[in-house]
């Protein structure tokens, strides 16, 4: 009983008062958690990734789509991690939210509309995985979540920009 109250407390002085008035936040944050996980797995082997990536033989160079894909994973971060942002940072960080979970589902029914039978790549060439008709599902409860997290996630207090 004393961990718990402990651990109650120790979380509301972590977190900011928005985080457990509104469950959408806790949503966003672990989101933005599997996104960093990814991104970390994938930039920690990032001089094999983009081989990973050609073996997919989608038609465009492994080196460019690697670094569209972990771009994006990057720039989604602050949004997902409900950082107070102006309204075009926000924005933009939404859309990258959306289009890098997007982008791995156009990856994964891709490569398995093709047979390609090799590593998934979506934790890069650190954790392989095997692909298959699960990484398409797997992928599409990301792309759900994100849509769920981009419609229901209130902004925070923006940011005032002078321009």
């Amino acid at each position: 009983m004393r961990y718990t109250v402990t651990m109650k407390l120790l979380l509301r002085r972590i977190f900011p008062i928005e985080f457990f008035e509104r469950p959408e936040y806790f949503r966003a944050l672990v989101l933005g958690l599997l996104y960093t996980f990814f991104l970390i797995l994938q930039l920690f082997s990032f001089e094999k990734f983009p081989d990973v990536i050609a073996d997919y033989h989608v038609g465009l160079p492994g080196l460019l789509v690697a670094i569209v894909l972990t771009f994006f994973e990057a720039a989604s971060l602050p949004f997902l991690l409900s950082t107070p942002l102006s309204k075009v940072v926000r924005n933009l960080s939404r859309f990258s939210t959306l289009l890098s979970a997007f982008l791995w589902l156009g990856l994964a029914t891709l490569i398995n509309a093709h047979g390609y039978t090799g590593n998934a790549g979506i934790f890069g060439d650190t954790l392989a995985s095997a692909n298959g008709w699960w990484f398409v599902g797997f992928t599409g409860l990301i792309a759900l979540s994100a849509l769920l997290v981009v419609w229901e996630l209130p902004a925070r207090r923006s940011v005032e920009t002078t321009a």
